[in-house]
């Protein structure tokens, strides 16, 4: 199974990928948006069916279309989300950036313009994406994709990305890409380092093979291949404005970096220099200004500045990871981490932008110089705030910002009440965000809490929200529908209530007493009830009294409680023990039921992680039950209370792994966060993904929405996704 890999402010984790959603295919015009390519068979992708075409699932049983929502935060307006790269299109102003789901999406430069995907089922390896004009005057990009082939392949595209022709000699079995470049030459050399492990006596080595394409990306030839037993550490750097081509090798357990410089005429390294240090490269940039060469290299702790093209070095408090060096200015140099530094001397003193976050936000992915149809230099910046642009980096007013209005957020956690219209997403870094519809398929809204919004449960029939952020924080509001308002908020420290992680995130459940404002939460030996009282404008919090721990040594992994019975909860421990309460949670028994259960791999931590129990929304007694750990189908029914349970796995593939699923009425229906579909007069899952079904990012949460015949899907980098049925029956 892949991975998504998400890159949160001080650590890093991984979120299983599901259902692969990504985004709207653009129909506005274009000059190359319906090219047809030549047929190849299986090098061609073509132009995938538009988002909104009417499809069909499940042997003709269940049919509709797939759709985006675009959302708008008008309470900062510059803000969109993540974006992670960029390639500038010189001859249209144009620009396309690549979203968190790896998916191309293209705009005008130009001030607050709308960023729109121009194919949701193409995936791309954010390592190589890079664009160039082509003798015939088009834009081409050309990109490493995958999964479409295994360990993906080079394609280029002629219009934008909606369509992709594979390129010769572009095969990436079993191989990593580690850089690519665009020589500025008529030719516009295309260049790609690519490197993959093998095993060898005594130990593994690497192989290192540089790319080159000489005919704008159709063909990839090797132009050197070469093993690396010694080095711990290769780096490469085309500096602007000159077509050198340079690398530091670090050799292992030596205090020694050489640096090279490959000849392109012998296809062969040429010894620069040698520097003794103990320190390890961790970036490569550099420029060419007045016919001085300068490289610069980040280290841990430090690092080294050459202005003779390597030649020598000098020893500067340059940090780590250095972004870039703008073409025209040496000195100044910008680091990329969750706080992005600024040097305005070479990298001998760092400072950080006082307007840095109010424009820009945090955490830079990557930055760019772009060489203009002026003649000039255009740069573009990718964080997970959006995507940015200027002519003059350093003037803050003339910074301009794309995807305001964005289809792709990062959710971690999203729910809906159709009863009162209530939608409220827990984002990374955007924070939790509440949102009114304006249109079909438009919201707009505001962040209620800044920073990383978690897990997120509606309460008291629709008219409250509680929501965890990190550092073990949980907010109460109210909410009046139609408003917009902050008021009635209510901070709880959860330190001592789960004695865990600050980024612990276990599952709530709201009560459904009618009149009562309060959730349930797992996570502890003891299941917690917190109660609002709106008189006193306080919560309470109140222990019930079994303790999990006691009978199955683990604490509270999972929590259900059903709308139709208030006093009726669901609950199980993190090593699978499955308990039911009818009385509020007074007295529970267990499931009599002894065969295999789902799993989860951890706590519940950093999203919303746990196991999934859902009920018939109009049924008490029928519950589902499923995990999220690996390598597991594991997914169970009951229709007699949590009694007894029967597995139901008939059509899931056995690499799936349910996350999350919605039930419509009756259980009649599963909806699944693999993209499947469980039919419950059939006992079978059915696969929903093909057609024009989107895919790229990690599903986190699913809704069933029974009056508007919608089934919602919450992703991590495509924002909210709705499949709107048109027949279910």
């Amino acid at each position: 199974m892949s991975h998504l890999t998400v890159k949160p402010r001080k650590m890093r984790f991984l979120i299983p990928t599901m259902m692969m959603l990504a985004m709207l295919t653009a129909n506005t015009a274009f000059p190359q948006q319906r090219k047809t390519l030549r047929n190849q068979g299986s090098d061609e992708l073509r132009i995938p069916p538009e988002m909104g075409t009417p499809e069909s699932y499940a042997n003709g049983k269940i049919s509709g279309s797939w759709h985006f929502n675009r959302f708008n935060d008008d309470e900062t307006g510059t803000y969109g989300h993540k974006t992670v790269h960029a390639a500038y299109d010189s001859l249209n102003n144009r620009v396309c950036i690549l979203t968190d789901a790896r998916h191309v999406a293209a705009a005008d430069l130009k001030d607050s313009a709308s960023l729109e995907i121009t194919n949701q089922r193409v995936v791309v390896n954010g390592n190589l994406f890079i664009g160039l004009p082509t003798r015939s005057g088009e834009f081409r990009l050309i990109a490493a994709i995958q999964p479409e082939w295994n360990n993906g392949s080079i394609f280029y595209s002629d219009n934008e990305g909606r369509s992709w022709e594979k390129s010769s000699g572009g095969d990436l079995s079993n191989q990593e890409i580690r850089w690519s470049a665009i020589l500025e030459n008529l030719e516009k050399t295309v260049l790609v380092l690519t490197v993959r492990t093998v095993s060898r006596v005594g130990g593994k080595t690497e192989i290192y093979t540089l790319l080159r394409s000489a005919d704008q990306g159709e063909t990839f030839l090797p132009l050197k291949t070469w093993e690396e037993t010694e080095a711990s550490k290769m780096l490469a750097c085309k500096p602007y404005n000159i077509n050198d081509l340079y690398f530091i090798r670090k050799i292992n357990n030596t205090n020694l970096w050489t640096i090279l410089k490959f000849n392109f005429l012998t296809r062969d390294f040429e010894p620069v220099s040698v520097y003794y240090t103990s320190k390890t490269p961790a970036s490569l940039v550099g420029t060419r200004v007045r016919d001085t060469t300068w490289l610069f290299a980040g280290a841990n702790g430090g690092g080294f500045v050459s202005n003779n093209a390597g030649k020598t070095w000098e020893a500067r408090p340059l940090r780590e990871r250095i972004a870039t060096v703008n073409p025209q200015n040496p000195l100044e140099l910008v680091e990329s981490s969750a706080n992005t530094w600024f040097s305005k001397d070479g990298g001998k003193k760092w400072d950080r932008l006082p307007w840095w976050e109010k424009v820009f936000g945090w955490d830079l992915q990557n930055f760019q110089w772009f060489r203009n149809r002026d003649n000039g230099w255009t740069a573009v910046l990718n964080n997970d705030f959006g995507a940015h642009f200027t002519t003059n980096f350093t003037d803050s007013l003339s910074w301009k910002h794309l995807n305001t209005d964005n289809y792709h957020m990062l959710i971690h956690n999203g729910a809906y009440e159709e009863s009162t219209d209530l939608l409220i997403t827990g984002n990374q870094d955007r924070g939790t965000m509440i949102w009114q519809k304006e249109r079909e398929g438009y919201y707009k809204g505001n962040t209620v809490t800044k920073a990383d919004g978690l897990r997120v449960c509606i309460a008291n029939q629709g008219n409250s929200y509680w929501y965890i952020h990190y550092w073990n924080t949980m907010y109460h509001k109210n909410f009046r529908k139609g408003q917009k308002e902050k008021t009635d908020s209510l901070v709880i420290d959860l330190t001592r209530a789960l004695k865990d992680t600050t980024w612990y995130t276990p599952p709530m459940a709201p009560s459904w007493k009618p009149g009562e404002d309060a959730i349930f939460l797992a996570g502890n030996n003891r299941l917690i009830k917190l109660t609002y009282d709106p008189y006193y404008n306080s919560i309470s919090r109140m222990e019930l009294p079994y303790d999990f721990r006691d009978s199955t040594q683990e604490v509270l992994a999972g929590l259900a409680t059903t709308r139709t019975d208030a006093s009726r909860i669901y609950a199980c421990s993190k090593n699978g023990r499955f308990y039911y309460s009818t009385d509020i949670g007074k007295s529970w028994k267990s499931t009599d039921y002894k065969g295999p259960v789902p799993f989860v791999k951890n706590r519940p931590w950093w999203g919303p992680y746990g196991y999934a129990i859902k009920t018939a929304p109009d049924n008490p007694d029928i519950v589902f039950w499923a995990g999220e750990g690996d390598s597991t189908n594991a997914f169970l029914k009951s229709e007699d209370g949590g009694k007894t349970f029967t597995p139901t796995t008939s059509g899931l593939p056995g690499w799936s792994n349910i996350r999350d699923f919605a039930v419509s009425p009756g259980g009649k229906y599963v909806f699944a966060n693999n993209g499947f579909v469980y039919i419950r007069d059939n006992n079978r899952w059915y696969d929903m993904s093909g057609g024009s079904c989107p895919k790229g990012a990690a599903v986190t949460g699913v809704e069933y929405l029974d009056k508007q015949k919608t089934v919602r899907y919450f992703t991590y980098g495509s924002g909210v996704v709705d499949f709107r049925l048109s027949l279910i029956q």
